[in-house]
């Protein structure tokens, strides 16, 4: 049921043809239509008004969502896995939670990165902080990891700044932040880092999933109608094998992921690769159309390797050769 709610959406929400959402963006009333349908409270506790459902619908939405809009799944991931985890531990986070998930109040966040250049000054009354690489759906609110990795809920004075043209997931907001005097609370350290990591490592390996299905799906019909030398390019073994190797092991994933047979860390790790490599091959056998926006190919590409970088960086490598190895391994 849920599944088919989210394909009505998409085609009553989202618009249809060149680029889909990532000329207009996640405006407000798709948000809201989001909250009315119940997709950004899944998650939330009741306390917060929300549904408190299991794992598995969430899932199952996520899914779904991410073959056809990523964007709109990201949102979705934003709220109900970052969201819900950091804000219920501060005073007044579960009123703007409630808010959050009733499309109400939007909100950004600034992936943990060893790469991004932040910069914090704070009393126990203000916060001023300049933020290189920030993403959400509005400005009421940010969520941020300052340098000594306390998280921090920053609640006004919010100053944003938007990329024209971010790599990936572009119906997003993306771009440079600002705080001035801005209130804000704090609590102990590494609960975003957590967060982005092993704390929602399935419901990434979900998105990344559904990406790598659309891809892969998408490139066994065209190589079906696409001719070399007039035989169909799915005549070739090469290519019949190569895709036939993703479309298996897209299916063995998907299963893990229900059966919850598979370590979250490394179903993380392996979607991940997969939804790339599914993506990039489905680039190059679609020729120079795959580069064409209005083929809808180069944006999973896009999308795979913004969420590589973002969930997949060298700190969650070195969880995953750590579980391997049961100690710290591939340091050098």
């Amino acid at each position: 049921m849920l599944k088919g709610s989210a394909k009505e959406f998409v085609a009553k929400y989202v618009p249809q043809g060149e680029n889909g959402l990532e000329k207009s963006g996640i405006t407000k009333d798709l948000t809201k239509a989001l909250a009315e349908l119940g997709f950004l409270n899944m998650c939330l506790p009741a306390e917060a008004g929300g549904a408190a459902l299991d794992e598995e619908p969430y899932l199952a939405v996520l899914g779904e969502f991410s073959k056809y809009e990523p964007s709109i799944a990201m949102e979705i991931l934003l709220v109900n896995s970052v969201a819900a985890s950091i804000l219920s531990k501060f005073e007044d986070g579960l009123q703007a939670l409630a808010k959050t998930g009733a499309g109400e109040l939007g909100f950004i966040v600034s992936p943990p990165s060893p790469y991004a250049r932040n910069s914090f000054h704070s009393d126990h009354v203000s916060l001023d902080a300049e933020l290189s690489v920030v993403l959400g759906n509005g400005t009421d609110y940010m969520i941020v990891s300052d340098l000594d990795g306390r998280t921090l809920y920053v609640k006004d004075e919010i100053r944003f700044k938007r990329f024209p043209r971010p790599l990936g997931f572009r119906a997003l907001q993306w771009g440079k932040a600002e705080a001035k005097k801005s209130q804000y609370e704090s609590v102990g350290k590494g609960m975003l880092e957590e967060a982005f990591s092993s704390g929602m490592s399935r419901a990434v390996s979900s998105i990344a999933l559904g990406i790598a299905e659309t891809a892969i799906d998408k490139t066994i019909e065209y190589t079906k109608v696409r001719k070399v030398f007039n035989t169909p390019l799915k005549d070739f073994g090469p290519v019949a094998g190569a895709i036939s190797r993703m479309k298996v092991e897209a299916e063995l994933l998907r299963s893990g992921l229900a059966a919850q047979s598979v370590d979250a860390e490394i179903l993380r790790h392996k979607a991940l690769d997969l939804a790339l490599d599914a993506s990039r091959t489905a680039v190059q056998y679609h020729g120079g159309y795959g580069y064409f926006e209005a083929f809808g190919i180069e944006k999973l590409y896009r999308d795979s390797m913004v969420m590589k970088m973002m969930f997949g960086g060298v700190d969650q490598d070195l969880l995953l050769y750590r579980k391997t190895f049961r100690s710290d391994s591939g340091i050098i």
